[in-house]
């Protein structure tokens, strides 16, 4: 028995040992996974401040060491799942902001567009981030240009423009001033050529080609023809100088011719009277009338007889073109002949426009101004409030009030 007890102390002795041994492991095991679980928070910790910068969050001080102490791990999971979620929302905004750079570059129509995934891969994204960014400055760089180029061209018109209002959602009034100059320059242009060509014919000159490469050559036909008439009314001066001279010798003769001129005179007349009553005579068989009243160019019985169409609509600039023009030409009916006569259409004077003129339906639409008078055509507004409802169409008939002749008379 008493051997049994010494073997027994001694295993005991030998259990006490091993577990004094297991017991120093232990604690030397238990020490490293304390600090590695205090590494472990305040690199969870860092990464949370890392997180949070510029993010407008504060993670990191939900998650400080202190609070992931292993001493607190019944609110582990909680904590640790707001890094989590933090994480979700980090890559949430990374994959957000590179579909919207993808979006930019695609509204500002960039060719080879990188793929969505290289604007979220880490090795990936600076390149295509470049890439667009490089683009867009190119755009900008371009657009820049172009306003530059419109403000230049609109400086040379006369118009004011600024490039910071062609930056601004307003841009489209900036550029209708622009076109509205650029349409009055193109009107302008256009009664240039008119009266360019009017005057080579005054001028005996070739008609000229105002085309963009002929232009210069033409004007300057124009010109020479306009000196050589200058030298020749110089030279008929010279002539007429010389002329009165003879004149002033056959003075005398003249004064004593008088008495016979009168008596011719008066023969003259009589024959003159004649004359213009053959000229009205309608037929052989017709009798003459003594009423009877022949038209003259610009009469008040011309321009009631005026009658045109519209010809043309421009809705863009708001204006009509009928046709109507300085050399229209209105008949005056005399039996089987006609006596043309031209009414002398001017500028700023009122027209009816009425529709069905022809038939039985007949309808007032309104009242057109005359604005500017061409060779065949004229250019008109349509006077505000005068159509009420109605609309002016292409064929709508127009015509001379009784007013408009008289106020044209005056």
């Amino acid at each position: 028995m008493k051997i049994v007890n010494i073997i027994l102390s001694i295993l005991i002795l030998l259990l006490a040992i091993a577990s004094a041994v297991f017991s120093y492991f232990l604690f030397e095991k238990r020490e490293q996974m304390v600090k590695g679980w205090e590494k472990m928070a305040v690199t969870v910790n860092q990464a949370s401040a890392e997180l949070d910068k510029g993010s407008g969050t504060n993670i990191a001080k939900l998650l400080s060491p202190e609070l992931l102490s292993h001493e607190k791990y019944s609110e582990l999971d909680k904590n640790l799942a707001q890094l989590t979620q933090q994480a979700q929302k980090i890559v949430q905004q990374r994959d957000d902001l590179g579909s919207t750079i993808k979006k930019i570059a695609t509204v500002t129509e960039m060719k080879n567009i990188p793929n969505s995934d290289d604007f979220t891969k880490i090795d990936a994204y600076a390149a295509a981030k470049k890439n667009v960014l490089d683009w867009v400055g190119e755009n900008k760089e371009r657009q820049d240009g172009i306003i530059k180029q419109i403000c230049d061209t609109a400086s040379k018109l006369d118009v004011s423009i600024t490039a910071d209002a062609l930056r601004t959602p307003e841009y489209s009034g900036e550029m209708r001033k622009l076109d509205a100059k650029i349409a009055t320059v193109k009107s302008r242009i256009s009664s240039y050529n008119d009266s360019f060509s009017q005057m080579a014919q005054i001028f005996g000159s070739s008609s000229p080609d105002l085309s963009d490469n002929a232009y210069s050559g033409s004007i300057r036909s124009i010109t020479d023809a306009a000196q050589k008439m200058k030298d020749d009314l110089s030279s008929t001066k010279s002539s007429l100088e010389s002329t009165k001279n003879q004149l002033a010798s056959l003075q005398s003769t003249i004064k004593g011719k008088d008495s016979s001129i009168q008596n011719l005179q008066k023969d003259l007349k009589g024959r003159d009277d004649q004359i213009a009553k053959l000229k009205m005579i309608i037929s052989p068989n017709t009798p003459f009338k003594d009423d009877f009243k022949l038209w003259t160019e610009g009469s008040p019985e011309a321009r009631m007889a005026v009658q045109g169409k519209i010809i043309d609509i421009n809705r863009k600039y708001g204006f009509v073109v009928v046709d109507l023009g300085s050399n229209t030409k209105v008949e005056q009916a005399i039996g089987n002949k006609v006596n043309p006569v031209n009414p002398k259409i001017t500028s700023n004077i009122d027209m009816v426009v009425a529709r069905g003129l022809e038939g039985d339906n007949t309808q007032y639409v309104g009242r057109i101004k005359i604005i500017k008078v061409h060779d065949n055509c004229s250019i008109a507004n349509v006077i505000p409030g005068s159509t009420g409802d109605r609309e002016v169409k292409i064929g709508d008939t127009v015509y001379l009030s009784s007013d408009a002749v008289a106020a044209m008379s005056k």
